[in-house]
């Protein structure tokens, strides 16, 4: 792993981790951050939607015109004919045609970034959805690239106009570190293989690191939410953190604090120093408000704010393990 250059530490030490910034606030900082930069740098932005995609009314997808553009050079191909083709190359179209455009992507000749097409040309246009479509090409009247209005559309797409949608594994990023506990076979093996796409390097629970009670390897123990654990990385040269305890219960917040313990030793490399008892301290009196909050001991009052079945599920389990 690379260690964190001078430029890198000195921007580091102008972000108060204590702190959350505002929208305007966060800008402002990259900007100063960025001052001494050399290269125009790329900022993301990461939203847990809390959608499930499965269902068709909780798909997120659109698309976004950006007023002074990405400064990328996007050609644009249009299905059309006679006065829309016209209009399209008036627009600034690269490429416009029918049959002709559909030999040329059949014979793999896709010269363009963008594709965009009039209602009645996507029955032709369907000869080549096998082809689009992976490529995220396909024209779609969810997106305005299925249109009448070719014109306008071609200069969305010249101008910048950039797709959003939610998507499965969309939180894993190219060359950015996974970690992760999920235990899924078919949810983990999306992450795989998104992770894979994406050159991330991937971080499992259970597989790279371990929670450890006593000497004994546990991925999901029932024990008391107030024993000491250890959590540490397998194969040789792994580093290992010793006797944790938690002032959170439920198992969940165990599995919970081995992530996190896995990814402080991760930005530690990076050059964010963290001590062993600095993330010792900080699992012992981390408290998150209405998370198996206990308000009352006699009588015992619970409260928490379990949003989903899974969470119902490790909610009654903690119960159980409190009782």
């Amino acid at each position: 792993m690379a260690q964190a250059t001078k430029k890198n530490k000195a921007i580091a030490e102008k972000v108060d981790r204590n702190k959350f910034y505002d929208v305007a606030d966060a800008i402002k900082l990259l900007k100063e951050c960025a001052k001494d930069r050399k290269f125009d740098e790329t900022v993301e932005v990461s939203m847990n939607l809390g959608v499930d995609t499965k269902h068709a009314d909780q798909q997120v997808r659109g698309m976004v015109s950006l007023p002074n553009g990405t400064g990328a050079t996007v050609r644009v191909a249009v299905f059309a004919r006679d006065e829309k083709a016209d209009a399209a190359k008036a627009a600034g179209a690269d490429i416009v045609g029918a049959e002709d455009l559909v030999e040329k992507i059949q014979k793999g000749d896709i010269d363009f970034d963008r594709c965009i097409a009039t209602p009645d040309m996507m029955a032709l246009v369907g000869r080549v959805a096998k082809v689009l479509g992976p490529k995220g090409m396909m024209p779609n009247p969810k997106l305005g690239t299925v249109t009448p209005n070719v014109e306008q559309a071609v200069k969305d797409a010249k101008g910048g106009a950039l797709e959003f949608r939610a998507e499965k594994a969309g939180i894993v990023k190219p060359q950015r570190p996974v970690f992760t506990s999920v235990r899924n076979s078919p949810a983990l093996d999306v992450i795989r293989q998104t992770a894979v796409k994406n050159s991330a390097p991937l971080h499992v629970l259970g597989e790279d690191f371990e929670i450890d009670y006593a000497g004994t390897r546990h991925f999901a123990s029932r024990t008391k939410s107030d024993s000491p654990f250890n959590v540490r990385m397998l194969g040789k040269n792994g580093w290992c953190n010793e006797d944790l305890q938690l002032s959170l219960p439920g198992d969940h917040q165990r599995t919970n604090a081995a992530l996190a313990v896995a990814i402080c030793h991760h930005i530690d490399r990076l050059g964010w120093r963290l001590t062993a008892d600095q993330i010792r301290n900080g699992l012992r009196t981390a408290r998150v408000p209405a998370r198996i909050e206990v308000f009352s001991e006699t009588p015992l009052i619970v409260v928490d704010v379990a949003h989903n079945e899974a969470s119902v599920h490790e909610l009654v389990s903690c119960l159980h393990e409190m009782t």
